[in-house]
């Protein structure tokens, strides 16, 4: 993973950074403040980003209002032409959001929408898996925790 770029155009659609556009590795995307200063360093409709481990998105709308939202699993939501969108999918392991199952959305390129969704895993063999290899028990925790 080392070799791969840290940003990355994908199509004219969509673009993927680890972190946010400014700061491709270590910016976490948290609040509307943040993706205000990050919508005009990108091009496309949308940016994945992943850094924060957190489920939500921020959506720009015509009039310049940048809106967070933190959707449910099962949400299904419509990538509209004129609003521009950060959407973090959220994690599989290490979440940071007190919700321990594991994060992903879905997008479906004829409707043009993303469903988020959380599924059960088993945890606690993937504890005993880290704690074989001698991963630090802060991370062996969080996975319990969500956070």
């Amino acid at each position: 993973m080392g070799n791969l770029p840290a940003s990355r155009r994908v199509n004219d659609q969509f673009t993927v950074v680890h972190a946010s556009p400014r700061e491709p590795v270590w910016e976490y995307l948290l609040t509307p403040a943040q993706a205000m200063a990050n919508f005009s360093l990108f091009d496309t409709q949308v940016c994945l980003i992943g850094h924060s481990h957190v489920q939500l998105g921020f959506r720009l709308g015509l009039a310049g209002h940048c809106e967070r939202f933190l959707p449910h699993s099962g949400h299904t939501m419509k990538l509209h032409k004129h609003e521009r969108y950060f959407i973090n999918p959220g994690s599989v392991g290490q979440p940071r959001d007190q919700d321990p199952r594991a994060a992903y959305i879905v997008y479906d390129t004829d409707a043009g929408t993303l469903r988020f969704n959380r599924i059960e895993y088993d945890i606690n063999q993937t504890q005993l898996q880290m704690r074989n290899v001698d991963l630090p028990m802060a991370l062996i925790r969080r996975l319990e925790l969500g956070m």
